[in-house]
């Protein structure tokens, strides 16, 4: 014999049966650990020369996220290399990367490096490659022994009109502890360097040129600066 309490257990399950099968089954509770994925854009580049021609040398190409990690070493986020001045990268985070390539040719020191940005689309884009030089030296102290400093490196601009050339600081770097030092990708045309006491303040006031020793920097060379006395 049915008790009132087994007719009244059937109909809670039948009614939540009907519910379920009107209503579909609830959706599922979202993951918490679920993200949408970062964007990410794609660059069809190209290497052109200075004379806006097709730059052919075989070079590497290399993407960073900062140009501090590309000073650093760092492992880049993407690397590839060219062919016939053409390269593709893919998969690269959309926003301001760091851009570096430079020739594999020991016999061509040429590079392009500067902030690129990265669109959600692909994207094709032009890079003109500059041939420098390489410029070394070794600075020494007072006696004469070879001795850690900082190397500043000016251009000397030469007037449209009237005038005398204007000499201007470039970039510094440091010599190791033997005094020697080498800037790489140093761009055509005259320079000089000077070396001041490792830990100095920036570089002061250039001295007149007629105290200083000027340097005609070709593409694709290497030059000397020779001996330079700490300041």
């Amino acid at each position: 014999m049915k008790t009132w309490r087994d007719v009244s257990s059937r109909l809670a399950i039948l009614v939540l049966a009907t519910l379920a099968v009107a209503c579909g089954d609830p959706a599922p509770a979202p993951d918490a650990d679920a993200t949408d994925p970062e964007p990410v854009g794609a660059i069809d580049g190209r290497l052109m020369t200075k004379a806006d021609e097709t730059y052919t040398a075989p070079c590497t190409v290399r993407v960073h996220p900062t140009e501090a990690s590309y000073r650093n070493d760092d492992p880049p986020l993407a690397e590839t290399t060219t062919v016939e001045g053409t390269f593709r990268l893919e998969d690269l985070p959309v926003g301001d990367v760091w851009m570096s390539i430079a020739t594999t040719d020991p016999g061509i020191n040429a590079r392009y490096s500067a902030m690129h940005h990265v669109t959600s689309e692909a994207q094709t884009a032009s890079f003109f490659m500059l041939e420098g030089a390489r410029l070394f030296g070794r600075a020494v102290d007072a006696s004469g022994n070879g001795t850690r400093a900082i190397i500043d490196l000016y251009d000397l601009y030469e007037p449209r009109g009237p005038g005398e050339p204007e000499p201007a600081w470039f970039r510094s770097i440091e010599s190791d502890d033997t005094g020697a030092f080498a800037f790489d990708y140093v761009m055509p045309g005259k320079k000089f360097v000077l070396a001041r006491r490792h830990g100095s303040d920036g570089p002061a006031a250039p001295p007149p040129l007629d105290d200083v020793s000027i340097l005609a920097i070709e593409p694709n060379t290497d030059v000397d600066a020779g001996t330079l006395t700490v300041q």
